[in-house]
């Protein structure tokens, strides 16, 4: 059975750490990529991911957006 982004961000909005893991896991290795055409040093790109995922944990609450971080 597949679980979609939206269902997965609806229960880390509501508090549940593993879907935001999950969530996590599923655009990690794609922002990495966005991160890595504009910053060249690793551990830099490193940092910047990690903010990323800060941010977004910071504002999940809030969040009304798309049913994913990313487009498409």
């Amino acid at each position: 059975m597949t679980v979609s982004c939206t269902s997965i961000r609806m229960k880390a909005q509501n508090g549940d750490r593993f879907a935001f893991d999950q969530l996590y896991k599923l655009h990690n290795r794609r922002i990495q990529v966005i991160v890595s055409m504009r910053v060249r040093d690793h551990e830099d790109v490193k940092d910047l991911v990690q903010t990323v995922f800060i941010r977004a944990y910071e504002a999940l609450p809030s969040f009304r957006g798309r049913p994913c971080f990313l487009p498409g």
